[in-house]
């Protein structure tokens, strides 16, 4: 059975937790129930756990800190995060941590239910792909070449788990390599065959053929394994320094040879991709997060043939996703405004050519986009698979050549998701709301009653009061509060206007119930959350 540890200072939820989910019949066994993140700490090295379900908010040590140290110990423990209230920051940074979900309290059986029995399936299909594994080494032992290039899957899935290459000794006596402690570098070759999709049999004959080419023109290492993934062949070059620096020549005449295959595939464009020289076998994980980078960079480069360059870390990303642009992109989303969205990723493609982005960049801008539409998507209850559609959007980049052309299929894809809920909403007959959502973003700062909104948008006060609650899960004043609280915010953060003028420029005018709200909102005092998040 998979190990459960729950962590959560109310002692009232961890109860909750446990009572709602029929555990054993699931193949879990909770094995500590804590109340704080050092606890919680001590209990993971204690129990090692395989998931640990964690409020956001915890003393000592809070959710986010305990991912991020249990992270550090052991990646493969997954996280449930669950949360009195949505904050899209937090979403964010849990996300970037690796955490499997994020469950708003009160927490709902099936949603929790749903997301262990996802990561009781998770943990078969490794399991299932180990004892694979493991049956194919033992079944192919004779055929060296084939446990090679096993070498460089292994690579792939784990090049950003410290310490992953124990030593040189075991490389070679695991994988049958003939490495040494000379030089490493990795190449990476891709296929891009514009306005085409490959299909198996085709790209099956081009990798042959890149194989082929790539072992006549690299015969003079050391070692050189090569591995086909997708669209992409991966190669792990081992030798001197001399003969690695020069890499780039035979790239050249790999990739003009492998152009010659235009009469079979149309509009081919061939990338090679090439990361630093490093010694050490150690390096090699390094290595390819370099060439991965380099991938990257041909969204703007002139060249075909693409070297890791070291680049500082780039202070325009947050320009670029500033918090107006968040907040003018979710609600965009909420409204099921098209155009709107249209409109602000072109803006944002254009700032990226203004500041002269760089590649790494620029995956960093598109991935904070997507999950930004994955926490929309799912904080608006919009019936779209969203891991589905993430899932494709990160895969996609890959096989984009331009930034004008990435941007433009994220626009008609998202464009595309909301049309759909778009007809969806129609025959629901929703549109008064949007409208009265519309308004009241527009207008939060004034006086609005139930009156002002039904003369508005054309409703009796009373039945629209109904639907609106129907439709959105709050009744007229709770949204309406929610919404100059997330303004309140931001101001908070923003400027340094007391929090009396913070109050009344939302549309308030009591401090004291102003505070009460945004304490029931947010968790946390007016003041507390400015010197928390300013």
């Amino acid at each position: 059975m998979l190990k459960v540890l729950i962590a959560d200072d109310e002692i009232k939820i961890c109860k909750l937790i446990e009572c709602l989910i029929d555990w054993q019949s699931i193949g879990l066994k909770i094995v500590s129930v804590v109340h704080d993140g050092l606890s919680a700490l001590s209990a993971i090295h204690e129990h090692q756990p395989d998931i640990v379900i964690t409020d956001i908010r915890m003393p000592n040590v809070n959710g986010l800190e305990l991912i991020k140290k249990t992270k550090d110990i052991n990646a493969n423990i997954n996280f449930i995060i669950i949360s009195g209230y949505s904050d899209f920051t937090y979403a964010q940074q849990a996300i970037k941590y690796g955490v499997e979900d994020y469950l708003l309290k009160p927490i709902k059986k099936n949603e929790l239910l749903s997301t262990l029995t996802k990561l009781v399936e998770k943990h078969r299909e490794q399991k299932t792909k180990e004892t694979e594994t493991n049956d194919m080494l033992q079944q192919i032992h004779t055929n060296k070449e084939i446990v090679k290039t096993y070498f460089i899957n292994e690579l792939l899935d784990n090049y950003e788990v410290p310490n992953f290459i124990p030593n040189l000794n075991k490389i070679n006596t695991q994988y049958y390599c003939n490495f040494n402690d000379a030089f490493y570098q990795i190449m990476v070759i891709q296929p891009i065959c514009m306005n085409d999709v490959l299909s198996d049999e085709i790209l099956a004959f081009f990798m042959s053929k890149a194989t082929s080419i790539i072992q006549k023109e690299i015969n003079y290492l050391n070692e050189l394994i090569i591995s086909n993934h997708g669209e992409f062949t991966y190669c792990v070059l081992n030798g001197s320094y001399d003969q690695l620096i020069t890499s780039a020549d035979p790239a050249r005449r790999i990739r003009s040879e492998l152009l010659g295959l235009k009469d079979i595939f149309s509009n081919l464009k061939i990338y090679v991709y090439l990361s630093s020289v490093y010694q050490g076998i150690e390096q090699l994980p390094l290595c390819m997060k370099e060439v991965l980078f380099a991938s990257y960079d041909k969204l703007t480069s002139v060249s075909s043939i693409i070297q890791y360059e070291q680049k500082k870390e780039n202070s325009n990303i947050n320009a670029i996703l500033s918090a107006q642009f968040r907040k003018d992109f979710l609600f965009s989303l909420e409204t099921l405004n098209t155009s709107r969205i249209s409109k602000l990723l072109t803006e944002t493609m254009q700032n990226i050519i203004d500041k002269n982005l760089q590649g790494n960049d620029i995956y960093a801008i598109y991935t904070e986009l997507i999950d930004m539409f994955s926490y929309g998507v799912k904080n608006y209850n919009f019936n779209i698979d969203y891991a589905s559609v993430t899932q494709n959007l990160l895969l996609e980049f890959h096989t984009f050549t331009n930034l004008t052309d990435l941007i433009n299929h994220v626009i008609a894809v998202i464009n595309s998701k909301i049309t759909q809920l778009q007809t969806e909403k129609q025959l629901e007959n929703t549109r008064p709301i949007r409208l009265a959502k519309q308004y009241i973003n527009d207008n939060y700062t004034s006086p609005l009653t139930l009156e002002m909104i039904g003369l508005e948008i054309g409703l009796n006060p009373s039945y629209f009061s109904s639907i609106f609650k129907k439709e959105t899960g709050k009744n007229f004043i709770d949204y309406l509060n929610a919404v100059r609280i997330e303004n309140a915010k931001q101001l908070l953060i923003e400027n340094s206007l007391t929090v009396m003028d913070i109050c009344e420029a939302v549309g308030f005018n009591d401090i004291k119930y102003f505070t009460k709200r945004f304490k029931k909102e947010t968790g946390l005092s007016p003041s507390d959350y400015r010197k928390l998040y300013s």
